[in-house]
């Protein structure tokens, strides 16, 4: 028997730069190389994450984790207009900070670090060498993956190794906020660089000012928890700002469960709906008056009752002196 090759399967071909196989036909997992595949097949053609997700069927999040590796590559270019700038094959140095002789120093002006600082992040190649050349990089790559169960994909990886270098955390920091994403649920590259961000801004660079940014995580959350508990609604997700107000709440002003309830029916039977800003006003209010429980509101409530009722009487009083309901005389 013969043989012979269907043409009709060439009459739709793309082609493969011989740069991305020679680089990263080992580096390259093979979520990222479905990804790259899909998108060469498509001519250049804007494609979103959902779309690759869709395509090929990997999860949203591998999607994105593998447009992030090709971004880090300089394999592709974000096309809504914002730019996006490739690791160079070097090693990123940390900001050195000279210091200042004590008769010199100024107390009373505090340095902070810059914010909104980019995270350059390395390629491939790079995190590569840095893992076989720094025990400390094993370390932190091996513990992460024992952490999340499962092999870190390369964006991931890159991810950790600038967090690291260019943002400075220390790697017993980053596997505090490792650990702190896996409890969450969250494990994506970007909510795991989000984390970063936030903690470098707020100078988490010791295991002490680590842990007290995890305890009030720990509050936020537990803090959601209440709250839907005492209305009675389906747990959710929250938002930043929701955990922030339920946090304030609990742990700030000290509402207790009847309180947040009372709030409730008051919000809704006003507004029709759960309203966390009009439940902050009502909040605001109680804590300003000094309420502790429900007993204070209903004892604030009937005083104003008495004092309304009262003021009604009086001005009935005052009317009859008058004379106004005497009988009208016929003349």
């Amino acid at each position: 028997m013969q043989y012979s090759l269907d043409m009709g399967l060439w009459r739709s071909v793309f082609a493969v730069p011989k740069d991305l196989v020679e680089k990263h036909i080992k580096l390259a997992g093979k979520e990222q190389l479905k990804t790259i595949l899909w998108m060469l097949s498509h001519n250049g053609e804007p494609i979103s994450a959902q779309e690759i997700a869709l395509a090929t069927g990997i999860s949203l999040e591998g999607a994105e984790d593998s447009i992030q590796y090709w971004l880090n590559c300089g394999f592709i270019y974000p096309t809504d207009g914002t730019a996006t700038q490739k690791a160079p094959n070097q090693k990123t140095v940390k900001p050195q900070v000279q210091s200042v002789p004590a008769q010199e120093a100024t107390p009373a002006k505090e340095v902070s670090l810059p914010k909104r600082k980019q995270l350059i992040k390395p390629d491939g190649h790079y995190v590569a060498t840095r893992i076989n050349e720094s025990p400390e990089i094993q370390y932190l790559i091996h513990e992460s993956q024992t952490v999340l169960g499962k092999t870190i994909s390369p964006a991931l990886s890159s991810t950790l190794l600038a967090i690291h270098e260019d943002f400075g955390l220390p790697v017993e920091v980053i596997m505090m906020l490792i650990q702190y994403a896996k409890e969450s649920g969250k494990t994506g590259t970007n909510y795991i660089e989000a984390v970063a961000r936030d903690w470098y801004e707020s100078n988490i660079f010791t295991l002490e000012s680590a842990e007290q940014k995890l305890l009030e995580l720990s509050q936020m959350r537990l803090a959601w928890k209440k709250f839907v508990s005492s209305i009675g609604i389906h747990d959710r997700p929250p938002s930043k700002k929701e955990e922030q107000l339920t946090y304030t709440w609990v742990y700030t002003w000290k509402m207790t469960p009847d309180l947040i309830a009372e709030a409730y029916d008051r919000c809704v039977n006003a507004t029709g709906k759960l309203s966390l800003s009009y439940m902050n006003k009502i909040f605001e209010k109680w804590y300003g008056l000094g309420y502790k429980n429900i007993s204070d509101v209903e004892k604030a409530e009937n005083r104003r009752k008495e004092k309304a009722a009262a003021t009604k009487s009086y001005d009935i009083d005052e009317i009859e002196k008058t004379g106004f309901f005497d009988p009208v005389e016929d003349f």
